[in-house]
Order: C-alpha cells, then structure tokens, then sequence
C-alpha cells in the first residue's frame, strides 16, 4: 500500500483478512490487517470501502471492549494503529 501497488496491495490485504476470520483473532496484529484492507479500499475507490471501515472501527471497538480494565482499553486505543483505525471515520466524514 505505501508504495503504491494498489492492487497488490488488495490481494495482500484479502488473504490477511481471510486468514483472520478463519482464525476468529490473533493475540497481537489482530488490527492491522483491518485496517489495511479498508485503507487500500478507500484508496482505490472501492463501493466496498464504507463497510471496510465501519467494520474495521466495529471490531477494534469490540477488541477493546473485552479488555479488562479501564486504562488498558485506553492504552490500546491509544496504540497508532488503534488511532489509524479511528482516523477511518473521520476521513469519511471529512
């Protein structure tokens, strides 16, 4: 995605996402691929795009949710691809 082979990228980011759902999560990661397939898919314009983000921003939510404490949901939140994932909804606004 970053250097551009957009759809490489989607091909990328399709397996990842596959492998995720097979798998129901991963301990660390679980975020990125989310993320990563929704940003290639506002890239390229996709009609797909606004489910790709609300569901990465859905499932980030969930995973904080299930965290223990109040200041490790924060924590998590907090982390830059927990901060990218939120920043999906604000572009879409914007």
């Amino acid at each position: 995605l970053a250097g551009g082979a957009l759809d490489a990228a989607l091909v990328d980011a399709e397996a990842a996402m596959e492998t995720l759902e097979r798998l129901g999560g991963i301990l660390q990661g679980e975020s990125l691929p989310p993320l990563v397939y929704a940003q290639v898919q506002t890239r390229l314009e996709l009609d797909t795009a606004d489910a790709a983000r609300r569901g990465a921003i859905a499932r980030l939510e969930r995973r904080a949710e299930r965290l223990g404490r109040d200041d490790w949901r924060a924590m998590f939140m907090n982390l830059p691809d927990s901060q990218q994932t939120l920043m999906l909804g604000v572009r879409r606004e914007a």
